[in-house]
């Protein structure tokens, strides 16, 4: 694996449920808007990526590399550490596994919408908190569940990844620029 400066490292315990979604929440408001694009080192159980994260209403980014031990198909430990810029290489991310999202959040709700994948499915949600908090948000901002697919390994992140071309470098490096 690439080796990275590391500024910071947080770790937490995670526990999430993975939705299919119908989302039909177009200008709706949500608390937190996010391009994520994320590579990934190695798959379930002991799952690590490196991911750009761009704040969209702060224009704020930053690298983290997340690796994630799983403990069941719902909860995992996860390690976050925050990446020194300067050490990422783009181009030594060529032919690994990808995808670019846009992640809308609303208190512990994430809703996914794949940009860039293997386009299994456009939306994917996920609810880190209470059921009812989850159909609360859902009633608000219009969402339709359809079905749990926490059980699924095709629905975890690494599944619905693409190889990183030349393309999809040329793009990151624009979005890299506009986001300044």
């Amino acid at each position: 694996m690439a080796e990275f400066i590391i500024n910071k490292t947080k770790h937490t315990i995670e526990i999430e449920k993975k939705y299919l979604v119908e989302a039909n929440s177009e200008g709706r408001q949500w608390d937190k808007e996010y391009l994520i694009a994320q590579w990934y080192f190695s798959p379930a159980p002991n799952e690590t990526k490196l991911k750009l994260i761009i704040d969209l209403k702060s224009f704020a980014k930053r690298w983290v590399r997340v690796s994630k031990q799983r403990l069941s198909s719902e909860e995992s430990e996860k390690t976050i550490e925050y990446l020194d810029p300067l050490s990422i290489g783009l181009n030594k991310l060529l032919g690994r596994s990808f995808n670019l999202k846009r992640r809308s959040i609303m208190e512990s709700v994430h809703l996914d919408r794949f940009i860039l994948s293997n386009k299994r499915c456009q939306y994917l949600l996920e609810n880190e908190g209470t059921r009812e908090s989850l159909e609360m948000i859902c009633r608000k901002m219009n969402l339709q569940l359809t079905e749990e697919v926490s059980n699924n390994e095709d629905y975890k992140n690494y599944h619905l990844s693409i190889p990183f071309r030349q393309s999809y470098l040329k793009t990151i490096e624009l979005l890299l620029e506009v986001y300044q």
